[in-house]
């Protein structure tokens, strides 16, 4: 990757991201990526309610970040007008300038707040070409050498496999001798037992039949996107729904970082942001990558 963007909107929150902005470049230091720090001035829109200090120009407040967290990384600041919405008007600069993946920074909101990321991000995740990387508003900060253990999530569609490469990509720059890769899937639960009973096999046979065929297409997929490599597949076997079922796995696996795939937003059941995407940023508390299936 050699071509990275993070963007802030001079809130504490959106700092968090520039660590891990820092972290990313680092990885892939062989390409010699340039790091480009956005700010979109909304001066026109908000006069003296802007985010930034009154009277301080907006690129004065930019460079004092860059030289505060990207110094000893190829980095530029750029601020651009605002003048359609702040979402479009990013998704513009990110089409033009080739970005390969943008970095930003979720806001710690807690309740409803927190179902979304905020209606810049929500819009953002529908129009942008290029993989997200989300950072959880928490305190410590990222480092190149702590992103270890690297979690890939499908649900077996050939959508969910356009995150691999990603997370291939990531664990190779990783020079890391801890670094660990794992395909998760989350088994559905099997509830139509009548159906199977009336063919003639027990309920348990069929879950046993059904679970194994997960585990070979898994197995399959894995051997498929990371050929040579040491990663593992697990599927997650539990009485919970999906959801709260993935989110109890990471919460005993300490993973690093966590990549997945936004669906086509054409189709209603993988519908734009979508729940498990969306569990996965606002509870996870993990660093999310979200891959665009196309």
């Amino acid at each position: 990757m050699k071509n990275l963007l993070v963007t802030t909107d001079f809130s504490p929150s959106s700092w968090k991201a520039l660590p891990m902005a820092r972290a990313v470049a680092e990885l892939f230091s062989e390409e010699n990526p340039r790091l480009t720090l956005l700010a979109v001035d909304e001066t026109r829109l908000l006069g003296a309610n802007a985010p930034w200090w009154p009277n301080e120009p907006v690129r004065t407040r930019l460079e004092e970040a860059r030289s505060r967290f990207l110094s000893g990384v190829d980095s530029r600041i750029e601020v651009i007008e605002n003048k359609q919405s702040v979402a479009e008007d990013i998704a513009d600069f990110v089409r033009k300038k080739h970005v390969e993946l943008m970095v930003l920074a979720s806001h710690g909101r807690s309740g409803l707040k927190r179902m979304l990321l905020g209606s810049v991000a929500e819009r953002l995740f529908g129009i942008l070409n290029c993989p997200v990387l989300v950072v959880p508003a928490r305190e410590v900060a990222t480092q190149a050498s702590e992103l270890h253990r690297i979690i890939v999530t499908t649900d077996l569609s050939p959508e969910s496999e356009t995150a691999f490469p990603v997370a291939r990509a990531i664990y190779e720059a990783s020079r890391s001798q801890r670094r660990e890769i794992t395909v998760l899937y989350v088994a559905e639960q099997l509830t139509r037992e009548s159906s199977a009973v009336s063919s003639g096999v027990s309920a348990q046979e069929s879950h046993a039949d059904r679970y194994s065929q997960t585990d070979e297409k898994l197995s399959a997929l894995t051997s498929k996107h990371f050929p040579g490599l040491p990663a593992t597949s697990f599927v997650i076997r539990s009485t919970l729904p999906r959801i709260p079922a993935l989110l109890g796995y990471l919460e005993t696996h300490n993973a690093d970082l966590i990549v997945c795939a936004r669906h086509d937003v054409s189709r209603m059941e993988h519908a734009l942001f979508g729940s498990v995407t969306r569990a996965l940023i606002s509870s996870s508390q993990r660093n999310v990558m979200v891959v665009p299936a196309k």
